[in-house]
């Protein structure tokens, strides 16, 4: 095709080869008037280019605000992640999160080496750190409520011996929660560790005051 312009308007004319019936070879031609159609063009393109720059500035003020907001959300979210981060690394307590059915920690606080004698890192590569730790007389206990574990059931707490540097008997208190997934199954364990060893020494030595107390009051009768 062909496409002139002057200033009457536009035509393009088209032209197609071909063959007459005597084998005689020609151009058949179609002129047209474009000059209405690219007007048209011109005009939605101007209708266009208004539209999107005039959605653009409207949606400037709405980008503006979400980016401060959003900015002003993630410095919130770091600032609480500071903030629990400060108060499980300060505190005298053990808190863990450990995955279950595997028994891998998935977090231990620093001061699993103040109650176990063991820094986080060790807890990490030895999953099994924790059998090593029990004290001989608690490793019944400690079997059965990690079968029990296993299978789904934890209790609020449990309380039981360990060797601290396997020379030490201390007595520790721990408190659990159960982490479950959309469909019930129980996918992890987040826990208190306290080490109550100085108020097991002092209900013993309750008990024996108590119980002197008594042999006491029995010899006077």
């Amino acid at each position: 095709y062909n496409t002139v312009s002057d200033k009457w308007g536009t035509v393009r004319t088209i032209m197609v080869p071909e063959k007459s019936s005597a084998g005689t070879l020609y151009l058949a031609c179609v002129d047209y008037d474009i000059t209405f159609i690219k007007d048209l063009l011109r005009k939605n393109l101007f209708k266009s280019i208004a539209t999107v720059s005039c959605f653009f500035l409207l949606t400037i003020p709405i980008i503006i605000a979400y980016s401060a907001s959003y900015r002003k959300y993630l410095r919130n979210i770091s600032e609480s992640e500071k903030k629990y981060r400060r108060l499980t690394e300060n505190a005298t307590d053990m808190i863990y999160r450990m995955s279950l059915p595997d028994g891998k920690y998935e977090y231990v606080s620093p001061a699993a080496e103040k109650i176990f004698g063991h820094p986080p890192e060790t807890w990490f590569n030895n999953p099994v750190l924790i059998r090593e730790t029990i004290h001989p007389d608690s490793v019944n206990y400690f079997n059965e409520k990690w079968n029990l574990m296993k299978n789904g059931h934890v209790e609020p707490t449990y309380e039981y011996k360990i060797l601290y540097k396997k020379k030490q008997t201390r007595w520790i208190h721990q408190r659990n929660v159960t982490v479950n997934d959309e469909e019930g199954n129980l996918i992890a364990i987040e826990g208190i560790v306290t080490d109550v060893s100085e108020l097991k020494q002092s209900e013993k030595a309750l008990k024996e005051s108590h119980e002197r107390f008594l042999t006491v009051l029995n010899s006077i009768d």
